[in-house]
């Protein structure tokens, strides 16, 4: 899939690295003072000038380091804490979204329906799209499900739809498998719009649409619960972010604005 996909980026240094880099700093620092008293160069404090940095800087960079040998012993020291370093459980790890991407929106991207049918989103190009992760034992279910599919009826034809993403990350509401969850959403309260497999919508398994969706400028923030709501325009760009509460008259009328 290309762009459709980000590349792990690491967001801290381990603590061994930090641990590592802070040595190599103090070691550099007593480098410096001791080569200038064996030296004979040692300079009072208060006169040390810019010149002495540069000839102890230009010395290190071309390897003539007259005090025996200490650039040599200092870049062992590294090398081996940085070979003996250890993964950090705390390292965050998360996806990038592509410029590319960015640049193409939403309807660049695809995702597995209910059925396990891939589903390429540039069929919904040119069709304003409401995008929410939805639950099924959330307090939140009701209200969402009888507002999105009561909204999805009367403006469908106007080129409006909803798309559909179960999750279970928030309060394990959506335990049930794709099956369980299509028909008591059809059963239940009749849906007649697009669901899709279950995902992650935090976290490294973020899947691509909610990482596009959440790396937007004014939206860049992580899914707080269920039935969290993205307005998408036609060209694929987020424009509004709705809460977990159903407002029917903010939500229809942002989607007319741009309709």
């Amino acid at each position: 899939m290309g762009d459709k996909y980000r590349k792990p980026r690491v967001r801290q240094r381990s603590k061994a690295g930090k641990m590592a880099l802070s040595l190599a700093g103090v070691l550099l620092l007593v480098y410096f003072m001791c080569s200038r008293v064996f030296r004979g160069k040692a300079t009072p404090p208060g006169e040390i000038t810019n010149a002495v940095y540069a000839e102890d800087a230009l010395q290190i960079n071309t390897g003539d380091v007259s005090s025996g040998g200490a650039q040599p012993l200092i870049e062992k020291e590294v090398a081996e804490i940085i070979a003996h370093e250890e993964p950090d459980p705390d390292l965050e790890v998360e996806p990038e979204v592509s410029p590319t991407l960015q640049a193409e929106g939403l309807y660049k991207l695809a995702a597995l329906d209910i059925d396990g049918r891939e589903i390429d989103l540039a069929e919904y190009k040119g069709k304003v799209t409401l995008v929410v992760n939805v639950a099924s034992a959330c307090g939140y279910t009701a209200t969402n499900y009888q507002g999105l599919e009561a909204l999805y009826r009367e403006m469908k034809d106007s080129g409006v739809v909803v798309l559909a993403f179960p999750c279970n990350q928030f309060g394990q509401q959506e335990p049930g498998s794709e099956p369980t969850i299509k028909a008591f959403a059809e059963d239940k309260y009749g849906v007649t719009f697009p669901l899709f497999s279950k995902i992650d919508v935090n976290g490294p398994n973020t899947h691509p649409v909610y990482s596009f969706l959440k790396e937007s400028p004014s939206f860049k923030r992580d899914i707080e619960w269920n039935f969290v709501k993205f307005l998408v325009d036609k060209q694929g760009n987020v424009v509004q972010r709705f809460d977990s509460n159903w407002n029917d008259a903010a939500i229809k009328q942002a989607i007319r604005s741009i309709l």
